[in-house]
C-alpha cells in the first residue's frame, strides 16, 4: 500500500484580519509517497519504489527521506 511520508513541513505566517488572528500557509508540505512499505513481525519496516527513471526531485526526496526518517528506500 502507498504511504505518505512528510519530509518538509508546510509553513504558515500569522495574519491579523478583522481582529481575527489566522494563519496563512505560504508553503506546502513536501511528501514522498511509497509505492510499497512492508512492515516485518520483527517491527523493521522496508519502504520500496519502482523506479523506471531517477529524476532530480525523486533523489533530492531520497535523500530526505535518510535524513529525517532514517529511511533507506530500496529501489527495484
Amino acid at each position: 500500500m502507498q504511504k505518505r511520508f512528510e519530509l518538509i513541513p508546510a509553513q504558515y505566517e500569522n495574519k491579523i484580519k478583522m481582529g481575527k488572528e489566522k494563519k496563512r500557509c505560504i508553503e506546502r508540505a513536501i511528501c514522498y509517497v511509497a509505492d510499497f512499505v512492508v512492515k516485518y513481525p520483527d517491527g523493521e519496516m522496508s519502504v520500496i519504489d519502482c523506479k523506471g527513471w531517477r529524476t532530480e526531485v525523486y533523489r533530492i526526496k531520497k535523500k530526505l527521506m535518510l535524513m529525517v526518517h532514517k529511511i533507506k528506500i530500496k529501489e527495484v
